[in-house]
C-alpha cells in the first residue's frame, strides 16, 4: 500500500526542489531552500506498475531519472541562511533564547523569525510582507507538532533516517546532473561540517515528519466522515470528484488552522 502525504493548505509557498511528500498540503511547498523555515521529504517511495522505484516530485518527474534545476530565488535563499547559520554558529533558530512572540502554548523566538524572513524578503512579489504572516506560519507548524506529538504521531527514528537519506541522495543526483551544488550543498557551508548539518537537518526533519504523519491521519478521518473513496481522489487522475474534495479538504483544513492560531493569541513582546 502506497503512503501519501499531505501537508497545509494555509502556507501557499513554492516547493522546487525536486523531492516532494507525497501529496502536499497544498501542491506549492519546498523544502529548506524555499521553505519559510523547515524541511520536507517523503516517508518513503513509492513504486510503479515494473516496481522501479519512484519518489514523487513536485513536478511529477522520477526521482530516480531526474530533478528539476533550482530557481534563482531558491540558490539566493540558500546562500542567505547559510551565511545566517554561519552568524550563529549553525544552530536551530527554534533553540534560541530570546522570545519573539508567544501564545497561551508556543513560543516564537527571534532567530525562528529572522530565519523565517529570509524567505520572504527573497521569494514575495510584496518586500513588506507582515510580520502576522510571518508569526501565522510559524504558529502553525508548532500548533501542528504539538498536535502531532499529543495524538501519538511522532515520526519514528527510522522514518526520519530514511527520509534523510533520501535527501543524501537528492544532493548527489542533483549535483551529478547539473554538475554545481544543490541548494542542500550550500546550505551546509553554514555549518561546521557536513555531519553537523545532518544533525540540524535530522532534529527539523523529524517535526515535518510528524506533522505530516498528523495531517494525513486527519485527512483521512474526513475522508471517512465525508463519504469519499480513496480511489475517487487519487492523485494520479483529474476528476471533478478530485477537484470537489479537494476544495472541501482545503476549506476545512484552513477553518481549522484559523481556529488553532486564533484561540492561542499570539503576542508580540
Amino acid at each position: 500500500m502506497k503512503k501519501i502525504l499531505y501537508l497545509p493548505v494555509s502556507i501557499i509557498v513554492v516547493l522546487i526542489i525536486g523531492i516532494v511528500v507525497y501529496v502536499n498540503f497544498d501542491s506549492n511547498r519546498s523544502i529548506e531552500s524555499s521553505l519559510p523555515l523547515e524541511v520536507e521529504l517523503p516517508l518513503e517511495a513509492e513504486t510503479d506498475e515494473d516496481d522501479t522505484e519512484i519518489i514523487p516530485t513536485e513536478i511529477n518527474t522520477s526521482y530516480t531519472k531526474s530533478v528539476t534545476k533550482h530557481a534563482e530565488e531558491e540558490l539566493e535563499i540558500a546562500r542567505r541562511r547559510a551565511k545566517w547559520h554561519e552568524e550563529h554558529g549553525g544552530i536551530n533558530p527554534s533553540e534560541s533564547e530570546e522570545i519573539y512572540a508567544e501564545g497561551k502554548t508556543i513560543k516564537i523566538t527571534r532567530d525562528e523569525f529572522e530565519f523565517t524572513a529570509i524567505y520572504y524578503e527573497v521569494m514575495a512579489q510584496n518586500k513588506d510582507t507582515s510580520k502576522n504572516e510571518i508569526l501565522n506560519y510559524l504558529a502553525e507548524r508548532k500548533l501542528l507538532y504539538n498536535l502531532a506529538i499529543e495524538n501519538d504521531y511522532e515520526a519514528k527514528e527510522e522514518e526520519v533516517e530514511r527520509s534523510i537519506e533520501t535527501y543524501k541522495d537528492f544532493v548527489r543526483l542533483y549535483e551529478e546532473q547539473y554538475e554545481e551544488k544543490s541548494i542542500l550543498a550550500i546550505m551546509m557551508e553554514g555549518f561546521e561540517s557536513e555531519e553537523a548539518y545532518w544533525e540540524y537537518l535530522y532534529e527539523t526533519q523529524k517535526r515535518v515528519l510528524s506533522m505530516d504523519k498528523y495531517i494525513r491521519a486527519l485527512r483521512e478521518e474526513k475522508m471517512a466522515e465525508w463519504g469519499i473513496e480513496a480511489d475517487e481522489v487519487s492523485i494520479f487522475f483529474e476528476s471533478d470528484k478530485r477537484k470537489e474534495w479537494e476544495d472541501q479538504w482545503n476549506n476545512y483544513y484552513e477553518e481549522f488552522i484559523n481556529e488553532l492560531i486564533e484561540q492561542e493569541e499570539m503576542k508580540i513582546l
